[in-house]
Formats: structure tokens, sequence, C-alpha cells
């Protein structure tokens, strides 16, 4: 199977085989991170500018789940899936998210930075957007350079956190 093909790599999403469960994107992210091959991967992020939207969404978690894996191989494409902060549909936002609190390590600079891109982005999409959003934030408090700044901001979002987070958000920053 040659995963630098793109009509390979769409074949395998579970979209594109009729299932809802997500067991195919997760078999194709373990197959992209046991090859660590950067072309392939590449074949993978360029699939989003031709892709249907429930192929966007397939593609968009199977980066999640390599970022799991293999955050190293997605940190080239980090930029790509920033844009997708900015889509309407809200899937995408919170997978986007998900993968994004995978990649603060090395990235921390870079995602401080896009901090208004990315709290505009977990206070207009879903729960899942938010909590990932808060995680992220952690982990960039726990880069030494970042902390009076991300401690603050940490501290408006856990004031503005719904009663029912409120105790999960306090947490993230003692787990």
């Amino acid at each position: 199977m040659d995963l630098r093909n793109p009509d390979v790599l769409l074949s395998h999403l579970a979209s594109s085989q009729g299932r809802i469960d997500q067991e195919m994107n997760r078999l194709l992210a373990q197959k992209l991170s046991d090859l660590q091959d950067d072309q392939a991967m590449e074949s993978m992020v360029g699939l989003l500018s031709t892709a249907t939207r429930h192929q966007i969404y397939d593609i968009l978690l199977v980066l999640g789940y390599v970022t799991e894996i293999s955050p190293k191989l997605v940190q080239p494409h980090l930029e790509t899936l920033m844009t997708y902060l900015d889509s309407a549909v809200n899937n995408q936002v919170w997978t986007t998210m998900i993968a994004l609190a995978r990649m603060v390590e090395g990235n921390e600079e870079y995602l401080f930075e896009q901090l208004p891109k990315i709290l505009d982005a977990m206070h207009r999409s879903s729960v899942v957007a938010k909590d990932h959003g808060m995680r992220l934030i952690v982990q960039l408090y726990n880069h030494k350079e970042l902390q009076d700044d991300v401690y603050f901001l940490f501290l408006e979002e856990l004031r503005g956190a719904p009663d029912n987070q409120l105790g999960q958000y306090a947490c993230l920053l003692y787990t």
C-alpha cells in the first residue's frame, strides 16, 4: 500500500468506506506513524484542499491520532492545521484543537502567538474545543518563559467557564 498516493489515503478514510466509527481512521494514523514518511504526511495534508466536508473531518481526525503517537510528524503542517480553527464546521474546529493540544511541546512560542485565534475558536465552538484549548493553555503555562502571561489568561478563562466545567479546568494546573 502506497501511503504517498492520495487516492490510497482517501480510500482508507472511514467516510470513504461508509463507516461512522473511527477504527479506519485510527488504523490509517497508526500506519502513517509507523511509516514515519514526511511525503506521506504531505499527501495526507494536501488532501485537505480538495476533500469533501466528511473527508476533511476524517483527515483532521487522522492527523489528531497521529499527534497522539508521533506529534513531530504533523509539526511541519501546524500552520495548515491552524486554518481549520476558522472553520464554520464545528467538528473541524474541535478535531483541530485536539491535535493542537497534543503539539504544544516544541511549538510553544508559535502557539502562544496564535492564542487570539485559539481563544476565538474555544469561545465559539463546542465544549470539546474548549476542553482541549484549556489543556493547550496549561501546557503553555508549563513553559517557564510564558508562565506569567498564560497564568492570567488561564484565570480569565476559568472565570468564564461553565459551572459544570470549572472544577475540571481548575484541576488542569495541578495534574
